[in-house]
């Protein structure tokens, strides 16, 4: 048997996994997910990874790029898998010279390397048809639709395209026969006979940024399936809501292009069962927006794990936090598939200093695992810390080194970030704010890119309801994320759509309300009270369901006091009082109210990793109170600090994680 070692980030274990020449896969060889990141063979792996494109890069190059990724503290490499570059001809496929997929891998396995495989079909990337065959965005069986029956296109540099249908039957087809073509060359290469432990099942599934409500999907396909679980009705193709029951079909088919994503993930999830590629867990990314277009949980009835990518300057630090923290909360394993580091052409340029703030806040605040996109230079992105000939470059790769490093040596993957408090976001009100959008057709992932947040996007009106529950929402998740942050109470953000086993993770939990609720949160709600937890809902008592149906099933616990939203100090007062009788605790709490702080510990409770973070645009000294005297280390730059009380100076929007000594 050939093996490959495997290194952690640090050097200090090693696990060692079969290499292409192992027989059928025992129980006790497989691969999976865990809590934290990757078991294999029984053992906890860091899930962390550098992206490289093999089919970008020359092969000449690959070994050197490969021995630099090792060198950064990387366990594994991740690439896309192009269908459009493989396929020379219809149902054609090459798999030779730099387009030599089974090679690459080869070549991983022989530098110690895992492999994360994104086959698609949508990849992206930056590439022309994101990675599809033209004749499959050509056809125009397989073509999502508007609400006007045009196709759905992507006006998108380098140049626009008509997106495919994930329900159209003729698109899955053809998706069935490129799996295949892929697993001839992956299936022997699968953990443990060789490298490959995890593969992605399609990319960013959000209908292709076009997640407008009534930007699609129309597809003929598609109308049969909303008209299967709707009695026979037609969806709504504009918003047109005056009155409470009006909004009802709107939120309906809100949550059924929710289902498309989650029926689409599965339907391909089973296609790669079917070609032979089952022998390794599941994962999907969703795109660096809102959780308003997607949902994680439901997404994770698909796959193994669901995740979100980030790519924000350290200027947007709450929204780098408030996404780590939904991820920590909603998810299996709080995963980044795509933590941007270099800069895309038709972006905004993205520093050294942003990636490495991005990364710091998201670990700090939740975030398990990474991979780092792209850590190898080529066409289309520019900035990375590895060039495209293998060439480390200093900064970035110094700072990845040494963060990788000390989070292999601390026991990353047997860490637990305390948070017992989670603060719950209903879906039906995210679906009201994408469906009273005023960008309609942009969506919320393409008003954030351009700079529009929740609020400046949502029409004013109340429908009928005794507030304007689209603009409510965000006001009050803000306002309670705030007043969590000043009082120091660790806390997480969770999905609606968690189920309650991600609920009862908590001692309390906080819940925005209105005028109506989904009836199966509201279940989840009483049962987790009902299982000893505290709950804190409001400012109003839900008397409707997300059908607009009336339903007085009250929520228990206490009420948020209505003026609480324009007095801090009330809310402040709830949420004191809601941790007191939960028993939800502090931990290393700074005297700043704009600094943020978040403990990692080891099983036997003792400290390991400090973030020490501020949400100010100014320079400032953060004075963090310990349990008792410590020295910790800055896992940047080795400087320490020593005493119960510490002073960590820091820059706007500045983020520290210090390993404890």
């Amino acid at each position: 048997m050939n093996s490959s070692k495997v290194p952690t980030p640090g050097g200090r274990r090693r696990w060692t996994v079969a290499v292409l020449s192992s027989p059928a896969v025992n129980s006790d060889e497989r691969v999976s997910f865990g809590p934290r990141g990757l078991r294999i063979a029984g053992r906890d792996v860091p899930l962390l990874s550098g992206a490289m494109h093999y089919f970008r890069t020359p092969p000449r190059h690959w070994g050197r790029c490969l021995q630099a990724i090792r060198g950064l503290g990387f366990v594994a490499v991740e690439t896309y898998v192009p269908w459009g570059i493989h396929e020379v001809r219809a149902g054609q496929f090459d798999f030779t010279l730099q387009r030599d997929l089974g090679a690459f891998l080869d070549a991983a396995a022989g530098e110690g390397l895992l492999a994360l495989l994104r086959p698609g079909p949508h990849i992206n990337a930056e590439l022309t048809w994101f990675g599809f065959p033209e004749r499959i965005v050509s056809d125009p069986r397989m073509l999502a639709r508007t609400a006007r029956g045009t196709p759905a296109a992507l006006m998108i540099p380098p140049r626009g395209f008509p997106v495919p249908s994930y329900a159209s039957s003729a698109f899955l087809d053809e998706v069935r026969g490129w799996y295949a073509a892929v697993a001839e060359v992956v299936a022997p290469r699968l953990h443990p006979r060789g490298p490959v432990v995890a593969i992605q099942v399609d990319n960013e599934h959000a209908h292709f940024f076009r997640s407008g409500a009534y930007d699609g999907d129309y597809h003929d396909e598609a109308l049969l399936a909303w008209r299967a679980c709707s009695g026979g009705a037609e969806p709504p193709r504009r918003f047109a809501a005056r009155t409470p029951s009006d909004l009802a079909p709107h939120l309906a088919w809100l949550a059924f292009r929710e289902r498309q994503t989650t029926s689409a993930l599965a339907a391909l999830a089973k296609i790669l069962d079917e070609v032979g590629l089952g022998g390794v867990p599941r994962y999907h990314n969703f795109p660096p927006t809102e959780a308003n277009v997607f949902d994680l949980p439901a997404a994770e009835t698909a796959v193994d794990v669901a995740g979100v990518d980030l790519y924000h300057p350290r200027r947007h630090y709450d929204r780098i936090r408030r996404r780590a923290l939904h991820l920590a909360g909603s998810s299996r394993l709080p995963y980044v598939p795509e933590m941007g580091m270099g800069s895309f052409p038709w972006g905004p340029p993205f520093s050294d200093e942003d990636s490495i703030a991005q990364l710091q806040n998201a670990l700090g605040h939740g975030v398990a695992g990474y991979n780092a996109y792209m850590v190898v230079e080529r066409d289309r992105w520019y900035g990375c810390p590895v060039g495209p000939d293998g060439t480390v470059r200093p900064g970035l790769a110094d700072v990845l080194r040494r963060i990788n490093s000390a989070l292999g040596e601390i026991g990353w993957t047997s860490l637990e970030r305390r948070a017992e408090i989670g603060l719950v976001i209903p879906r039906s009100y995210l679906r009201l704010g994408v469906a009273a959008s005023h960008v309609g057709p942009l969506g919320p992932a393409f008003g954030e890119f351009f700079g529009l947040d929740e609020q400046a996007m949502a029409r004013e009106s109340t429908f009928g309801l005794d507030g304007p529950v689209q603009l409510e929402l965000p006001r009050w998740r803000d306002a309670i994320i705030g007043a969590l942050s000043r009082a120091h109470l660790p806390f997480v953000i969770v999905d609606g759509g968690a189920p309650l086993e991600l609920l009862a993770k908590r001692k309390a939990l906080v819940v925005p309300t209105f005028d109506f609720l989904e009836a199966d949160l509201a279940a989840r709600l009483r049962a987790f009270a009902e299982g000893g937890g505290k709950l804190l809902s409001g400012p109003r008592r839900p008397h409707r369901d997300a059908a607009m149906q009336e339903n007085a099933a009250e929520l228990p616990g206490e009420l948020l006091p209505h003026e609480a939203l324009e007095d801090p100090a009330a809310l402040a007062a709830a949420l004191e009082a809601l941790a007191r009788t939960s028993g939800a605790r502090r931990a290393a709490p700074a005297r700043e109210p704009d600094v943020d702080t978040a403990l990692h510990v080891h099983p036997d409770g003792s400290p390991a990793l400090l973030l020490v973070a501020t949400r100010a645009n100014r320079p400032l000294t953060a004075a963090v109170l310990l349990d008792s005297a410590a020295t910790v280390e800055d896992l940047r730059d080795g400087t320490t600090f020593s005493g119960a009380s510490l002073e960590i100076p820091l820059a706007p929007f500045g983020v520290r994680l210090l390993r404890f000594r």
